[in-house]
Order: C-alpha cells, then sequence, then structure tokens
C-alpha cells in the first residue's frame, strides 16, 4: 500500500514540475508571459509568488521521496 501512495505523490511531484516548467518555458518565445517584466511590478511578484509556491511543495515532497534538489537550475 505504501508504494502505491508513494506513486501517487510521485506522479502529482511530476505533474506539478511539468506543468510550470511549461509555463516558465512559454516565456522565452512570448516576453509577457516571462516570470520577471521589468515595466509590470504586480505581475512579477505575482509569478515569483506563484514559483515560490511551486518550491514550497516540491521540495518537502522530493525528500520524502529521497530525492534531493539542488539549490537553483541553469
Amino acid at each position: 500500500m505504501i508504494d502505491v501512495v508513494v506513486a501517487d505523490h510521485a506522479g502529482y511531484f511530476y505533474d506539478l514540475e511539468s506543468e510550470f516548467h511549461a509555463l516558465w518555458t512559454l516565456g522565452h518565445a512570448a516576453p509577457h508571459l516571462r516570470f520577471i517584466i521589468q515595466d509590470d511590478r504586480q505581475m512579477t511578484a505575482a509569478r515569483l509568488v506563484l514559483a515560490k509556491g511551486v518550491v514550497t511543495v516540491l521540495a518537502p515532497g522530493l525528500a520524502l521521496l529521497g530525492v534531493q534538489a539542488p539549490d537553483e537550475m541553469r
């Protein structure tokens, strides 16, 4: 039973990361979809809160799965 729960959580974390990555990648082709927009502080702040929320969920989730997350990705 525990393997099923771990698999469910792993799937959730994978889906969350995939959706976030897709959203992040949209900014490469469409500048108005970037997370940091020089002349729109409110949108930038909102998108950074979203990014922080993803980190808040993924970091402990990966730790529960025994995976060490990097401090940053380049």
